[in-house]
């Protein structure tokens, strides 16, 4: 694919230079198979994408023991996925491989072209090779799925934030989960709701060092 035609989807579907879209990644292994799948926010710059990854998550010890060279981005509004690439990653694989054409309206394939190493994190940049366009016309994105994804967004920065701070965060996060209560009485997303609250919890009173690394 020409890479100005690849820009021009990926303007369509979202992407741009001044906001984070958030996606789920999939990293992949040399032989293929896939080592990690997590929630990442991605900005256009230039040619390349580029995310930010926190120091001390699983996928920043996959990057920079070169464990992955290739990967791609499901675009999707389907708020389980997001939740299980961060509590239940064997499932979320599983989901992605098995029911991609349902939880995925786009792939865009790439590979990692480099990193830029920050104090507390890398910036990567990944170049898009192919976008695959798996649904015609975009789901309808509720209130609850909505906030859901960003109680996750909220939840995946806690592990890496100062103590002392993290209390304002789990406060945007109740704020998210106040809204799928407000708005859904569906099950399975007022589980995950409490599941969420549950976690951030225990990050509010973990000590930084103490921080698993399996969620991301």
């Amino acid at each position: 694919m020409c890479m100005k035609y690849i820009t021009t989807v990926l303007k369509r579907i979202g992407f741009s230079s001044s906001t984070y879209l958030e996606a789920i990644t999939i990293l992949y292994k040399d032989d293929g198979d896939i080592v990690n799948i997590v929630p990442l926010g991605y900005r256009l710059r230039d040619r390349n994408i580029v995310t930010k990854v926190y120091r001390g998550s699983r996928t920043y010890q996959i990057l920079i023991s070169n464990k992955s060279k290739r990967g791609c981005i499901c675009i999707t509004q389907d708020a389980e996925l997001f939740y299980l690439s961060i509590f239940d990653k064997e499932r979320a694989i599983d989901l992605f491989l098995n029911r991609q054409k349902k939880v995925c309206d786009a792939l865009i394939e790439f590979s990692i072209e480099g990193m830029e190493n920050r104090k507390d994190s890398i910036v990567m940049y990944v170049k898009p090779s192919t976008v695959k366009m798996l649904r015609r016309t975009p789901r309808g994105f509720t209130r609850a799925s909505a906030s859901i994804i960003e109680a996750l967004v909220w939840l995946t920065k806690l592990p890496y934030t100062p103590k002392t701070e993290r209390e304002k965060l789990v406060k945007h996060i109740e704020f998210c989960l106040e809204s799928i209560n407000r708005s859904s009485r569906n099950k399975k997303y007022r589980l995950i709701a409490r599941e969420i609250y549950t976690l951030a919890q225990e990050y509010l009173i973990k000590e930084i060092h103490q921080t698993s690394t399996t969620h991301q």
